[in-house]
């Protein structure tokens, strides 16, 4: 006879006992970001059109990961990336990644109050205003060219790959 564990396991594979979800962001230096996202039980979108770019100025995504945390237990959430180069100090961000709940409007094609994942990569030259400073957004420190953890929680995890391709004039 099989084991309560391995029935609940069998009967319940996106319960308590799952493993987060893992979005990984590369802001590949010379193309498009690379997005991959592992464990989303219900699938996932990724949406890159006007209401999460400006033409010009930035490219980014919104990730929706359908049927996670549709009772907003997870919290809001926005950090940014700076290069200590910037020309304006109140104008340092370049990388911004955020967390919020996929409430219905024209950006929110869903509105399934799913979790969404959502980043914006400035252009060269282009600065975002500086976290802290002038929003309240995290710091998430200086841009590097290596993997950083920029949020953690039982349900998710976010990793972003700035790169320093910024810190050159």
């Amino acid at each position: 006879m099989p084991s309560a564990l391995a029935v609940l396991t069998l009967v319940l594979p996106c319960s308590i006992m799952a493993a987060p979800i893992i979005v990984a962001i590369n802001d590949a230096p010379n193309g498009p970001p690379v997005i991959q996202v592992l464990g989303a039980p219900h699938g996932y979108d990724i949406y890159t059109g006007d209401c999460v770019n400006t033409a010009g100025i930035e490219e980014g995504a919104l990730i929706t990961l359908f049927g996670v945390d549709t009772s907003d237990s997870i919290p809001d959430w926005s950090g940014r990336f700076v290069i200590p180069n910037a020309p304006n100090q109140y104008r340092a961000g370049v990388d911004i990644v955020w967390v919020q709940h996929d409430n219905l409007d024209a950006c929110n094609l869903f509105g399934n109050n799913d979790l969404q994942v959502g980043f914006n990569s400035a252009y060269p030259g282009i600065y975002y205003g500086t976290p802290v400073i002038s929003n309240s957004d995290q710091n998430l420190g200086v841009v590097t060219d290596k993997w950083v953890q920029v949020y953690t929680s039982d349900t998710l995890i976010i990793l972003f790959d700035p790169h320093t391709y910024r810190l050159r004039k």
